[in-house]
């Protein structure tokens, strides 16, 4: 490498790297990149110009299940983001779903309620009702209100949200195919075990279609339908 291990540009080709991993469901190698790039770049550039880098390093390793050190990394992320600009600031709204994701997954859910739903109400009121991040808080909001069994609620929640990412993003986008999922298994946590076999069934289909064998969405469609 001409520039050497610890420059900007490799951080930057470690971050391009990371992107790449990211939209191919690898996500181990993700966050190594994301990791090798932070450790260059905050001892140059400082922790608040790395909220960004704390924010997908937090959020790869929450994919790996690594929640406490996930939490560690996306607090660093949303104490930096709220101190610079704000409660509606992009990168800030990106750390309190994300910080809520974390919290679901850990069974803390009166806390991930908190920040899932400021981050989804922030989003509508910045990014309008339709946006596709605003979409995905709707959807995140329907996975949190399934898990504390608020069933009727999450189910207004994913429906709304899968209507609007079929029109707007298209049925084969894997934000609709993640919503779809999430659906079928609501159904499945519902009892209503034939509704839930075809919204899975539909959601692998749609996913064999746009995802590579193996990548981690495409396999948890599969692993709840085998339930």
């Amino acid at each position: 490498d001409k520039h050497g291990d610890m420059h900007p540009a490799t951080a930057d080709a470690l971050l391009l790297s990371a992107f790449g991993y990211s939209k191919q469901g690898k996500v181990a190698d993700a966050f190594r990149c994301n990791l090798q790039a932070l450790d260059i770049l905050l001892p140059s550039r400082g922790r608040d110009s790395c909220a960004v880098l704390f924010l997908n390093t937090g959020s790869t390793l929450r994919k790996l299940g690594r929640y406490e050190e996930a939490r560690e990394y996306v607090g660093e992320a949303l104490e930096i983001t709220r101190r610079l600009g704000g409660d509606k600031y992009n990168p800030t709204l990106w750390s309190l779903n994300s910080m809520g994701s974390i919290l679901r997954h850990q069974g803390e859910f009166d806390q991930a309620m908190e920040y899932t739903s400021r981050a989804f109400e922030n989003r509508r009121e910045v990014l309008g009702e339709e946006h596709q991040q605003t979409l995905q808080s709707k959807n995140a909001m329907g996975r949190l209100l399934c898990d504390m069994g608020r069933h009727d609620e999450a189910m207004v929640h994913l429906v709304d949200a899968l209507e609007s990412q079929r029109r707007i993003l298209g049925p084969l986008h894997s934000d609709t195919m993640a919503t779809m999922h999430d659906l079928g298994w609501l159904h499945h946590r519902m009892g209503r075990h034939a509704e839930s076999v075809v919204v899975l069934s539909r959601a692998l289909d749609g996913q064999r279609q746009s995802l590579w064998d193996g990548h981690p969405e495409r396999a948890q469609s599969a692993l709840s339908l085998s339930r």
